[in-house]
């Protein structure tokens, strides 16, 4: 894996990290999502998609019914581990409006307040 790691390019490293962090915090990932976050193409959601389930088999498994990849039950993070300050971090910066919206993994942001950042 570590090997396999080492050879992705840059942006494909990020769209297999991208499709990890919303299998662990969302439970579920779709090409759309790809698509929308990265702006690729269909084919190239899909290359990804099946990118990671090459590296990662046991982590998800598509779910028929509801037409997306959920988490599998052996789930075990390949490219970052999760980290809620890392999740609670993106909150804040959208939240500060430093980070754009569209610039955030997190899709529906929960309701959140956050105390003002002494100076």
């Amino acid at each position: 894996m570590d090997r396999d790691k080492a050879e992705l390019r840059w942006g494909i490293e990020q769209r297999l990290e991208f499709i990890e962090f919303r299998l662990f915090w969302e439970g579920h990932v779709n090409r759309i999502d790809v698509m929308q976050q990265f702006g690729v193409s269909v084919n190239q959601a899909s290359s990804d998609l099946n990118r990671y389930i090459a590296l990662a088999p046991d982590n998800m498994v598509y779910d028929k019914s509801a037409r997306t990849y959920v988490r599998g039950p052996d789930f075990d993070c390949k490219f970052r581990p999760p980290d809620a300050a890392h999740y609670l971090a993106q909150l804040r910066l959208v939240a500060d409006d430093v980070l754009e919206r569209d610039d955030c993994w997190i899709p529906d942001l929960p309701p959140y307040t956050s105390a003002p950042a002494p100076v």
